[in-house]
């Protein structure tokens, strides 16, 4: 008899102690489950946030680029304005300005700005188109530049350019070479064409060819 009881107890100790363990792996279980989603909610939280940012600092970069290149424009327009200031002054003539003015917002010289304000190279056409301008309505600069005997065509066309108001920069970008290049073209030019080697007066000595 007493063993008997002794059997029932600790059968009914194991039962129990076996529904126990099954509960204990449903909370491990249900824990494990619950912290899986927890922390799928916090990576998409994360990935919703890191999108969020990343749109942000596209939307900021692009503006930055948008800013920088309306500053390179207005500067570029600043160089145009200061070149037919300069103009003017060495014309000091009012109808001959108004001519220049004219010449300088004509649709030739006007797609040479927008080439060289984008990085555009001019086509030879309209490097050709160019020059045609120039020696219709600037007759005395382009014979008188057209008299200088050894120099290449970029340095020509450095000419040009530089008649025109063209920055360095800009004339570097339409050229395809470097800033480097073209001052060191104008060296060579000032000293050759004016006996002169201050370069900073090339300008000046370009545009009183007339």
């Amino acid at each position: 008899m007493k063993m008997m009881l002794f059997l029932n107890k600790s059968y009914v100790n194991l039962l129990f102690e076996g529904v126990g363990a099954a509960d204990v792996w449903k909370v491990l279980l249900f824990a494990s489950l619950l912290m899986i989603v927890i922390l799928l909610i916090v990576i998409r939280n994360m990935k919703a946030r890191s999108l969020k940012i990343q749109i942000l600092y596209d939307a900021t970069k692009r503006e930055l680029g948008s800013i920088q290149k309306e500053i390179k424009l207005l500067r570029q327009k600043l160089e145009n304005q200061n070149g037919m200031l300069s103009i003017y002054e060495t014309n000091g003539n009012e109808d001959k300005w108004k001519k220049e003015k004219l010449f300088m917002e004509s649709k030739v010289v006007l797609t040479f700005q927008g080439d060289a304000n984008v990085g555009t190279q001019p086509s030879a056409s309209e490097w050709k188109d160019l020059q045609n301008l120039v020696e219709a309505n600037l007759p005395a600069f382009w014979q008188r530049i057209s008299l200088f005997d050894g120099i290449l065509d970029d340095e020509f066309r450095i000419c040009l350019l530089t008649r025109l108001s063209f920055s360095p920069s800009q004339i570097a970008s339409l050229l395809g070479i470097s800033k480097q290049s073209v001052t060191n073209k104008r060296k060579k030019l000032v000293l050759l064409l004016f006996k002169s080697d201050n370069i900073k007066k090339f300008d000046a000595f370009i545009k009183a060819l007339e």
